[in-house]
């Protein structure tokens, strides 16, 4: 394999003219580097917390349920995300649902789901996954408005207050907010599914032979 060496005649350190010039101090070791008395840390610090449940949860088999954790650290600025854990064991089948915590946030609900056959018990203050914080920027484009979530439709209004029971408040505005974004794609009733031609659903009935039925006369009236 073929290495090719740079003809340098002099060692240098990019950016060493504006490093000296501000009077700059770096520290590998701790990451960090002193411009003319301020620290600027080389990487952006990532908070993390521990997701650990506040009350017992019991999985039946092939079941999921929800339960209130609490963060051991809050993210004051920024919104954080639930994560599972690779080198945190949790029970045999049990797996963790990702979730969004607002800012400023201590108390989160996070889905478990046990996927086995048999019943698992998560007591009160098991660690359950990892919260990093998060930082979220949106790009309109260029005459677009941000969306208003507006007054939901009764039909609506009560799919939240099933789904907010134990849900904080901030929680409960989000899926007020994805609620009315896409009101349009929920039925109303009976009557307003509609067809699609994307999807040719096919009844398997083998060798057996279509049913049959004697045809009959019915009469109105009199002969």
């Amino acid at each position: 394999m073929p290495v090719f060496v740079a003809d340098l005649d002099e060692e240098c350190l990019l950016g060493y003219n504006y490093l000296t010039r501000m009077d700059a101090c770096v520290d590998f070791r701790q990451k960090r580097m002193t411009v003319r008395g301020h620290d600027v840390p080389f990487l952006h610090e990532v908070r993390r917390a521990e997701v650990v449940t506040t009350k017992r949860l019991r999985l039946p088999p092939r079941t999921e349920g929800r339960v209130q954790c609490h963060l051991t650290h809050v993210m004051k600025e920024a919104e954080g995300l639930v994560e599972p854990v690779s080198d945190l064991r949790l029970a045999d089948g049990v797996a963790l649902g990702r979730n969004l915590v607002g800012a400023g946030e201590e108390l989160v609900t996070v889905l478990l789901a046990n996927f086995s056959d048999k019943a698992q018990n998560i007591p009160a203050g098991t660690p359950v996954g990892a919260c990093e914080e998060v930082q979220q920027t949106k790009a309109w484009r260029q005459g677009e408005r941000p969306h208003v979530a507006g007054p939901l439709p009764g039909f609506l209004e009560d799919l939240v207050q099933r789904s907010a029971t134990h849900l904080t408040e901030a929680q409960t505005e989000r899926i007020h907010d994805t609620l009315s974004r896409h009101a349009d794609v929920f039925s109303q009733g009976d009557l307003d599914r509609g067809r699609t031609l994307l999807v040719k659903h096919t009844i398997n009935t083998g060798t057996s032979a279509p049913p049959q039925v004697p045809a009959s006369l019915c009469c109105t009236g009199p002969p």
